[in-house]
C-alpha cells in the first residue's frame, strides 16, 4: 500500500463526509456579515455599543445540509420536535392570518445549523414564498442561558415590504437578563432582498407610545451572500462565548439584572 494510496483513500473519505455520504450536489449559500448591538444613552448609563461577525447558512427547508461536519437537526428549532419544522410554520401563519393566509409552497431557512455537536440561535428567518413571492418571514428568536424560543409572524405586502400591521410587535420573551422580560416593542426593519434586519427595542409596552426618546436599543443585522462550506469554525459555541463576554461587560458597568420569570 503506497502513501499515494492513502492520500488518496483519506481525501475519499474526507469528501464523503463532507457530502454527508450522499454525493448530492451542493444546492445551499450561506450569508456573512455583522451583528451590531447599540445601547442609547440614558439617565443613568452610558452608551454601550459592541458587534461581532456571523456567518448564516441558508437553503431549502425540503432539502437541508445532512453530513455529520454539519446538518440541520429538528430539534434545535421552535415547536413540538414530533412535528416537522416545515408544517409547523405553516400551521402556525395560517393560525396567525385566518382567511387572510395566502399559500405557501417553499420555506427557505437562514440561520445557524448544528455542527461540533451543538447549534444556537439568537435568531433565525424562515422565508416562506408562494410562486416564487416573499409571503412571510418567520423569525424564531431564543435565549440563553435559558434555552427558550419564541416566534414573530412577519408579513410582506406585493412590494417586498413589510406590511403595516408586522412592524411592531409586543415582546414575547425574556431574551437579555440586562433588559426586562415584559413591557417593551419591537419595531422591525427589513431588506428582504439582501437579508438585513434591523430590530429597534422600545422601552415602552405600548406601540402609541413608541418614540424616539423611548429607543432604549437597535440590534442590526447585515449580510452578504457567500459560499456554503461544510467545513468550518464552530460558530455556534464562538457566538455564545461572544455573547457572554459582552454580558460581562454591561454587569461590570453595573447594569440592571432583571432576574428571569
Amino acid at each position: 500500500m503506497t502513501i499515494n494510496f492513502i492520500f488518496k483513500l483519506v481525501v475519499a473519505i474526507m469528501f464523503m463526509l463532507i457530502l454527508g455520504f450522499k454525493g448530492k450536489k451542493i444546492n445551499f449559500s450561506s450569508y456573512q456579515g455583522q451583528v451590531v448591538h447599540h445601547r442609547y444613552k440614558t439617565k443613568d448609563k452610558d452608551e454601550f455599543k459592541f458587534k461581532y461577525n456571523v456567518k448564516y447558512d441558508y437553503f431549502d427547508l425540503k432539502s437541508p445540509p445532512n453530513s455529520i461536519l454539519a446538518s440541520f437537526r429538528r430539534s434545535d428549532y421552535i415547536g413540538p420536535k414530533e412535528v416537522d419544522i416545515y408544517d409547523f410554520i405553516i400551521e402556525s401563519i395560517k393560525k396567525k392570518e385566518k382567511n387572510e393566509y395566502t399559500g405557501i409552497d417553499q420555506i427557505k431557512f437562514l440561520g445557524n445549523i448544528r455542527s461540533y455537536f451543538y447549534c444556537f440561535n439568537p435568531i433565525c428567518l424562515f422565508y416562506c414564498y408562494n410562486d416564487n413571492k416573499l409571503k412571510y418571514i418567520f423569525a424564531q428568536v431564543s435565549n440563553i442561558p435559558w434555552k427558550e424560543q419564541t416566534a414573530y409572524i412577519l408579513k410582506i405586502d406585493d412590494n417586498g415590504m413589510l406590511n403595516k400591521d408586522s412592524i411592531f410587535h409586543e415582546k414575547k420573551m425574556h431574551v437579555s437578563p440586562f433588559n426586562p422580560s415584559k413591557g417593551q416593542i419591537y419595531e422591525f426593519k427589513l431588506n428582504s432582498k439582501n437579508k438585513d434586519l434591523r430590530i429597534n427595542v422600545y422601552n415602552t409596552p405600548k406601540k402609541s407610545e413608541v418614540t424616539q426618546e423611548n429607543l432604549l436599543m437597535t440590534i442590526t443585522l447585515a449580510l452578504k451572500e457567500n459560499r456554503f462550506n461544510y467545513l468550518r469554525l464552530p460558530r455556534n459555541h464562538i457566538t455564545v462565548l461572544k455573547i457572554y463576554y459582552q454580558a460581562l461587560f454591561l454587569y461590570l458597568k453595573k447594569y440592571r439584572y432583571f432576574k428571569h420569570l
